[in-house]
């Protein structure tokens, strides 16, 4: 079963990068906040490597 990481800190995701960093392959996927604004947010960035995913939260960090 794959691993699931939820980042919702610096630290924790500059500890976790090393692992993504090399994966292969790597897919990524990204998700914007739109609410009142006109420039799209970063709200979620989630990485696969087909062992587990990391789901980073850029609001939180």
């Amino acid at each position: 079963m794959p691993e699931f990481i939820h980042q919702t800190s610096a630290s924790a995701l500059t500890e976790s990068l090393p692992r993504w960093q090399h994966a292969q392959p790597l897919a990524i996927d990204s998700e914007f906040i739109r609410v009142d604004t006109f420039y799209p947010i970063l709200g979620l960035l989630q990485l696969g490597d087909g062992h587990g995913e990391m789901l980073v939260d850029p609001v939180a960090i």
